[in-house]
């Protein structure tokens, strides 16, 4: 089963101020490349640092509407 996550808003701010948050992030380059928003990084002066942990920062919109139309299920919390 492919898994995609993408970090966008809020959780890019833990991203930067959480290190359990940035650990588990590592992980997930185990299962494939998270991304995070461009957009929302880019607004909070965070995109630098995200891209300094390794993960891919891009504009996510017409992203996520793809992986819905591919019949992925967005899992939000």
């Amino acid at each position: 089963m492919m898994r995609r996550v993408i970090f966008f808003g809020p959780s890019e701010n833990l991203l930067s101020g959480d290190s359990d948050i940035r650990e588990s992030a590592a992980e997930l380059a185990n299962y494939g490349q998270p991304v995070a928003c461009k957009f929302l990084s880019d607004r909070d002066g965070l995109s630098e640092h995200i891209e300094g942990l390794g993960i891919t920062v891009d504009y996510v919109g017409s992203m996520i509407a793809d992986l819905i139309k591919d019949g992925f299920i967005p899992m939000v919390w």
